[in-house]
C-alpha cells in the first residue's frame, strides 16, 4: 500500500473521530439547530466516511 492511501485511511479515521465527538458533545448539551449543526446531518456524514473508509481499507 502506498503513502497516499495510508494518509487518506488516516484523514478519514481522524474525521471519523471528530464528528463522533461532535455528536456526543451535541447529544450532552442538546442539539444545536441555530449553529446548522443537527445531529443526523453529521450522523450521515460519519456514515458515508465509515464507507469510504471501508472501501479503502477493502481496496488496499
Amino acid at each position: 500500500m502506498c503513502r497516499t492511501e495510508n494518509a487518506s485511511i488516516v484523514h478519514l479515521e481522524m474525521w471519523i473521530d471528530t464528528i463522533r465527538q461532535q455528536i456526543k458533545a451535541i447529544e450532552e448539551h442538546g442539539n444545536d439547530l441555530e449553529k446548522g449543526y443537527p445531529v443526523f446531518q453529521l450522523v450521515r456524514q460519519k456514515l458515508s466516511l465509515e464507507l469510504d473508509l471501508a472501501q479503502l481499507k477493502k481496496d488496499k
